[in-house]
């Protein structure tokens, strides 16, 4: 018996130790590469803040906080000299920089200790500049990859270095030639050990969204969908809507990777729990949040799709809250669309505010609307729910195809846009649901809806990439995606007054 109980004993600690074992490697995940950065002798720093160079170009750019004369402190290895403009600087000290502006050239030479030298040009740009370094001969489509990466930004007299996993996103922007990225950062160069960061202002969070913007010839149309989605849903607070603001920050940058300019990006944080207050949730709840990703009949709640199983995406959606992989959860969202496909007009009218948040919907539908959002009615959005018992909230998402161009970049003509959910919404009219809306929209052409409003967003952010000459740089880099940009203001101005003109003139038969 003895013997026996033994050998139980032994049988069951090895299959805890394979138990344990296999635990261990699901959960593990080892990089393909694990990169050696090392800083370079000839780095340059003006302020603290670091100069990027492109190697190539033999061309460097440092950010300024404003143009003009201004005295900087210019630092570099002691094993080096240096000269600006053929007059030798020394390291520690101030050094004058008469009259700069965006074009503004500054002839820079290194010497070495081994006598080598390096020459480039350098510019100047009052927007943040990323530098993204790693040892991979180019980008993979399909894994990820760690890099270090590196943000100065204007003013702040120091530079930002942290390592990060970054991979492509998007499926438009794998067959461009510019690549937009997903940014985690990491605690070190070996481990995908999470890491929240602060980046330009924004948020603390460790999963960032590097936005290529390539499609969109203004490069600013999604930013601007956001800060005006954001103005609506602040205007609908302060009314007294119940509404779930989230509405993500970003700033444009200026992007290099392994010392090769690669133009502007807008940094972007990321719609996350943290994004829509969600994890300051009580305990109890179970938030649920699910993307659109793909034109299908659940997104589009034309047809409902074979049961759910317990994977991550289901027709066209993807989960991302909860965890999925801690917790496949698609009853919620299973259950909405259902209903709304499948439900008779009676029970349709009288149920849907208790699946649907109504104030949100109506804006959801004026702001898509607003923006010729085509790309955005059931694909493109999120929806959004606190707890079970709680109605989903719809958030736009990828709005590049907007403001009178498609995602090719050719011109927009069309009338409203709506898709199976809005139909049945208002063909059933709960509550005076189309008065309403139509109530709100003439509330919101008296404030942020207003030409002059929402257009100094463009304007703002325009002014900021022509002055900076980042308008110029990439235009350079990206010739064949990139017109002038006072021009594309202009008609996105143009196109906006009709636009107007036309929803003035449909949302006015409801309102009675």
């Amino acid at each position: 018996m003895n013997n026996n109980l033994k050998n139980l004993k032994s049988k069951a600690a090895i299959l805890a130790a394979s138990c344990l074992l296999l635990l261990m490697q699901s959960c593990y995940k080892e990089f393909p590469y694990i990169p050696d950065i090392e800083e370079s002798e000839s780095l340059l720093f003006i302020d603290h803040q670091q100069v990027i160079v492109d190697i190539e170009n033999q061309t460097a750019l440092v950010t300024v906080k404003s143009f003009g004369s201004f005295n900087a402190v210019v630092s570099f290895s002691s094993q080096n000299s240096v000269k600006f403009n053929s007059s030798k600087v020394k390291s520690g000290e101030l050094y004058k920089f008469e009259n700069i502006n965006a074009g503004s050239i500054v002839q820079v030479e290194i010497t070495r200790a081994d006598s080598s030298k390096i020459s480039y040009g350098l510019k100047f740009t009052t927007l943040p500049l990323i530098h993204i370094e790693h040892k991979y001969g180019s980008i993979p489509e399909d894994e990820d990859m760690i890099t270090k990466l590196t943000i100065v930004s204007p003013g702040e007299h120091k530079t930002f270095t942290e390592f990060c996993v970054l991979s492509t996103r998007g499926l438009t922007s794998l067959i461009k030639p510019k690549k937009s990225f997903n940014l985690q950062f990491v605690h070190y160069n070996h481990s995908n050990i999470k890491k929240n960061v602060e980046l330009l202002g924004m948020n603390n969070d460790d999963d960032w969204i590097l936005d290529a913007a390539y499609t969109d010839i203004s490069m600013m149309r999604n930013r601007v969908s956001f800060d005006v989605w954001g103005d609506i849903q602040t205007d609908g607070i302060n009314q007294g809507l119940s509404l779930l603001y989230a509405a993500p920050e970003g700033v444009f940058t200026e992007v290099f990777i392994n010392n090769s300019y690669v133009g502007v990006y807008c940094l972007n944080e990321r719609l996350d729990p943290k994004n829509i207050g969600f994890n300051k949730l009580p305990s109890t709840f179970m938030p649920c949040l699910y993307k659109s990703e793909n034109w299908s009949p659940a997104t589009t709640y034309s047809g409902l799709p074979d049961t759910t199983r317990m994977f991550k995406n289901w027709a066209g959606w993807e989960q991302k809250l909860p965890d999925p992989d801690q917790h496949s959860f698609w009853k919620p969202l299973y259950d909405f669309v259902a209903f709304v496909y499948q439900a008779p007009e009676n029970d349709f009218a009288d149920s849907i505010a208790s699946y649907l948040n109504i104030d949100q919907a109506i804006d959801f539908y004026l702001f898509i609307n607003l923006i010729q959002g085509y790309d955005n009615a059931g694909k493109n959005l999120f929806l959004a729910k606190r707890d079970k018992g709680q109605p989903f909230y719809l958030i736009p998402w990828d709005m590049d195809a907007t403001w009178g161009r498609d995602w090719e970049g050719e011109a927009l003509v069309g009338n409203e846009i709506t898709f199976n959910l809005y139909k049945r919404i208002m063909a059933a009219d709960p509550d005076n649901f189309n008065q309403k809306m139509a109530v709100r929209w003439f509330q919101l052409r008296k404030s942020v809806l207003q030409t002059s409003i929402f257009m100094q967003h463009f304007r703002n952010y325009s002014e900021h990439l022509i002055v900076s000459g980042a308008e110029n740089r990439e235009r350079e880099r990206w010739p064949e995606s990139v017109i002038e940009l006072s021009l594309e203001i202009e008609y996105i101005n143009s196109w906006a007054e009709k636009r107007l003109q036309q929803l003035d003139e449909y949302f006015v038969q409801f309102d009675n």
